[in-house]
């Protein structure tokens, strides 16, 4: 490695950054991609400058709308924070002679619908998806919602945004592959994402949500094939028939055999405890 040229090509850039400002003072430079870019848009258009210190857009055009500009060279996509505000966004590419063009240039809330969020808190959307967008090519994503527990419904455009705003909300939740495995299995989205409890337990969460009902030993969110037991003398439902055995001291055997029978939990408990004074 020659540090000496390296060294040489930094002195340089940087002695042309003090041109540029030179120049542009009304430019900062130091994001020379982005300067450039803002630079040779707002004097092709006439717009104004964005007043510093301004964040979400860079210009403003002559309709008093605001404008972000992004600028690529050898990009495949750009990005955006979450907060980011304007009327309008352009996007124009470079080339190896600092010529550009145009990749799109119009509603900025259109993109942000398009694009993916991250988990950095950050929008991203593909160059390619920018260019269809732009050539009214591009199929727009659809919508996707579910109810919370409070009755309000949240909507996003990906899994992966919906599954960001559950974590900003304080959900606790099962890694984003295991919610995409219960959704192919056919899963409502509120059961694989956890705001309701698993399928097999759906035919009693009535219980819970309607009647007082408590789950025990706590609230399922995973299925495990395991079927559950609804006590209604102490208004349990027990997530697991073992549960049930552990708790009442009743061999596993004895309440299978008994539930065959159509015996309910108090009965069964009576029952077991009669047979026990016969031994």
């Amino acid at each position: 490695m020659n540090n000496d040229e390296i060294k040489n090509i930094i002195v340089h850039s940087l002695l042309q950054r003090s041109k540029l400002k030179e120049l542009a003072p009304e430019f900062n430079w130091g994001n020379l991609l982005g300067d450039y870019g803002e630079f040779v848009t707002i004097n092709h258009y006439g717009w104004e400058q964005a007043p510093a210190g301004r964040k979400g857009y860079d210009a403003i055009d002559k309709q008093n709308k605001t404008i972000q500009i992004k600028t690529t060279y050898s990009s495949t996509n750009i990005k955006f924070k979450k907060g980011a505000k304007a009327d309008k966004l352009l996007v124009i590419e470079l080339d190896d002679n600092a010529n550009w063009e145009g990749v799109y240039f119009g509603s900025f809330e259109k993109i942000r619908a398009a694009s993916r969020l991250t988990k950095n808190d950050e929008y991203t959307i593909g160059i390619t998806t920018l260019k269809k967008i732009a050539s009214n090519t591009y199929s727009r994503p659809e919508e996707i919602s579910l109810t919370l527990e409070n009755g309000k419904k949240i909507t996003a455009f990906s899994r992966q945004e919906l599954y960001q705003m559950l974590l900003k909300k304080g959900y606790k939740l099962l890694r984003i592959e295991h919610i995409n495995t219960r959704i192919i299995r056919k899963w409502e989205l509120e059961r694989a994402f956890g705001i309701k409890v698993p399928p097999n337990y759906s035919a009693v969460e009535g219980y819970v949500e309607n009647d007082g009902y408590a789950w025990f030993p706590e609230r399922p969110t995973l299925d495990k094939n395991r079927a559950p037991l609804v006590s209604h003398f102490e208004k349990r439902i027990y997530i697991a028939q073992n549960y049930f055995c552990e708790d009442k001291g009743v061999p596993t055997w004895y309440v299978s055999e008994k539930l065959k029978l159509g015996w309910d939990s108090s009965r069964i408990i009576l029952g077991y405890q009669e047979r026990k004074k016969r031994k």
